[in-house]
Formats: C-alpha cells, structure tokens, sequence
C-alpha cells in the first residue's frame, strides 16, 4: 500500500474512532449527571451535561461508588477521544 493511502485509511480509522468514543463520552456524561442530582428539564428533557465539569470535579459530582466507576471512565474515554484526536492531527500534517 502507498504511503498516501495508508495515511487516508489511519485518518478515517483516527476520525470515525474518536466520533464514536466521543458520543460515548456523552452518553457516560449524561448518566454521571442523572445519577448525580438527577435535574431535568420539563417534559423529561435531560439537562445540558457539561463533559469537562463532571470529568474534572469527580468527588462533587460523584457521591457514591458507581458514580465514580462512571467519572473515571468518562475520564478514560475523554483521554482516548484526545490521543485519537492528536493521531489524526500527526496523520494529517504528515502530508
């Protein structure tokens, strides 16, 4: 395989992995947000969820044991969302 269109398959791969861990990311956040003060909106709209809050404040947001299991893998998915984030970034400016 040439060098272009390994980098086009290892940026799609980087792209599509980091969207998918990303909506992950959410939906982890969403429920570290319900089972924490458990706010909705009227007509059961969840609230907005603050990813960067819930995955920073850990101990004020995060009561009881399983929602800390949920804040310290929400911080693992972030952090996998950045690496892929940073490969696609290295992938692309490579050419």
């Amino acid at each position: 395989m040439s060098d272009q269109v390994m980098t086009i398959v290892m940026s799609a791969a980087a792209g599509i992995g980091a969207i998918i861990a990303f909506i992950a990311a959410i939906v982890t956040s969403y429920e570290i947000e319900r089972r924490s003060d458990g706010k909705i909106m009227r007509y059961g709209v969840p609230r907005y969820t603050n990813m960067v809050r819930t995955a920073i404040a850990g101990p004020s947001v995060a009561k009881d044991e399983e929602t800390r299991e949920l804040v310290k893998k929400l911080r693992m998915r972030l952090l996998f969302v950045f690496a892929l984030m940073a490969l696609l970034a290295l992938t692309t400016l490579q050419y």
